[in-house]
């Protein structure tokens, strides 16, 4: 698929849609592979209320009421961030109540091989089979396909739906905006290569121990991040306890801590402040003369032909902090977040959402490029290490903090001048936070490894499907 920044197209050429993104000729690759299709295609309807029951027995989209309460437990409410590589994380879900999911969000119950797709955000297209038979909600991103499994099969459907014919499909049929988007007419306008049934459980059988060998290795990843968070408690000498969480509580006045809501006095947050004590270091808040936040601010619209990379908090890789920033010119710059300057080796913390781990560091090549003012940047004072402060950041430990200083229910968000410089870390001599790192990414490079493995093992199994569809 040949990317381009320019193209020109004859007026017959243009059809349906006359945006660039739709037109763009890295989609003409789509003509062709259909061509070479093994199988005949279908499509699952010609509209929402016109579906093809022999494949499709329903299609809706989830929601998200504007007054929203999430729980402690209760129905997991599955958001983009949940559905990755083929796979639904319930623990990235928030919960809501069996009230809300009973009447409100009656309409967008997931049930047992519903296939979800991620319909609006930064990742349009992802795409995994609910294989769960516990009950389940979704938000507004996300569409739920019910497949007819006589013909169907859910876990078919998913692979297809992330292979690479299926995903030059969604990347011409998304919407480019503030929030990219598709919807569920043009997931009905993506044609389905469907061999028979019974093909398909051939091609799943094939594709199986590749996948088996592929999440092998990423459980050892999993378990070699787990270490790290070990390595960091090993050293400030003590551990987190099982907590006890409670939906009711009572405290006395005088017991009441910097604010009065109800999150932030929770007994197991004391629980956690009183187990700290017993740190082999001092805990220092994230304010000076520890770290500075910076507030330094451009306007590319300014410069309307200039190109800039722009980071925005779904360009941080959760998993590793690193970024992957995307180039923009300044008269996209429409909108008023892009607008923070962001200097090599300062730290760039989401202030969405924080406990998500979207927290990098700035690398060299991105200096005195942009970021969105949706992030806190902070510059590392004398005593503490930008590698040291990133790592603490994304530890367990330091989730709690970030979560209970965060405020609101739909998306939690911290204050980055008033909350956030409140947030205590622990601070070691510079010499033990040096070498703390140094053990910390020795063993992150181990998981990174794993990592590339068990991906080349999921692209073999990618490739494995794609070839059998298209030859």
């Amino acid at each position: 698929m040949s990317e381009t920044a320019y193209f020109a197209r004859f007026p017959n050429e243009l059809h349906d849609r006359l945006d660039e993104n739709y037109n763009n000729p890295k989609y003409d690759e789509i003509e062709l592979l259909s061509s070479r299709a093994r199988f005949s295609q279908v499509l699952l309807g010609r509209g929402i209320k016109d579906l093809n029951e022999q494949f499709l027995l329903n299609i809706t989209s989830g929601k998200t009421p504007e007054n929203i309460r999430y729980v402690e437990t209760g129905i997991p409410f599955i958001g983009a961030t949940s559905v990755r590589d083929e796979r639904i994380n319930l623990e990235l879900a928030p919960r809501i109540t069996r009230e809300a999911h009973e009447t409100t969000l009656k309409g967008s119950q997931i049930k047992n091989n519903d296939v979800l797709i991620t319909i609006a955000g930064f990742y349009i297209g992802r795409c995994a089979p609910y294989l769960e038979n516990g009950e389940c909600n979704a938000n507004q991103a996300i569409a739920i396909l019910r497949p007819n499994p006589d013909n169907l099969v859910p876990k078919f459907l998913a692979k297809y739906y992330n292979s690479y014919f299926a995903q030059l499909y969604f990347g011409k049929l998304k919407h480019i905006s503030g929030q990219p988007n598709i919807n569920l007419e043009e997931i009905l306008e993506i044609p389905v290569i469907a061999p028979p049934r019974a093909t398909q459980e051939s091609i799943l059988s094939k594709i199986e121990p590749i996948e088996k060998e592929a999440t092998r290795k990423e459980l050892l990843v999993e378990k070699k991040l787990l270490e790290i968070d070990s390595l960091i408690m090993d050293e400030l000498g003590f551990t987190i306890p099982k907590l006890d969480k409670n939906d009711y509580y009572s405290i006395l006045p005088g017991e009441a801590g910097e604010r009065l809501d109800f999150s932030f006095n929770a007994p197991h947050y004391r629980q956690l402040d009183r187990v700290s004590l017993s740190c082999k270091y001092p805990f220092r808040n994230l304010s000076p003369p520890l770290v500075q936040c910076s507030n330094e601010t451009t306007n590319p619209l300014e410069r309307p032909e200039d190109t800039f990379s722009y980071v925005d908090i779904g360009n941080i890789d959760t998993r590793w902090g690193r970024i992957k920033a995307e180039p923009m010119f300044g008269k996209d710059a429409t909108s008023s977040r892009v607008r923070r300057v962001m200097r090599k080796g300062q730290l760039l913390v989401s202030t969405t959402r924080p406990t998500r781990k979207a927290i990098t560091v700035v690398p060299e090549e991105l200096d005195g490029q942009v970021c969105s003012t949706g992030f806190a940047v902070l510059n590392c004072l004398d005593d503490i290490d930008s590698r040291y402060l990133f790592h603490v950041l994304r530890s367990e430990l330091m989730r709690y903090q970030l979560e209970r200083f965060a405020s609101g229910s739909s998306y939690p968000e911290i204050n980055k001048e008033k909350d956030l410089p409140l947030v205590k870390v622990p601070v070691p001599p510079k010499p033990i936070q040096e070498a703390l790192v140094e053990r910390i990414e020795r063993a992150q490079s181990d998981a990174e490894s794993l990592s590339a493995e068990a991906d080349i093992e999921w692209n073999k199994a990618r490739n494995t499907f794609d070839e059998a569809l298209i030859a």
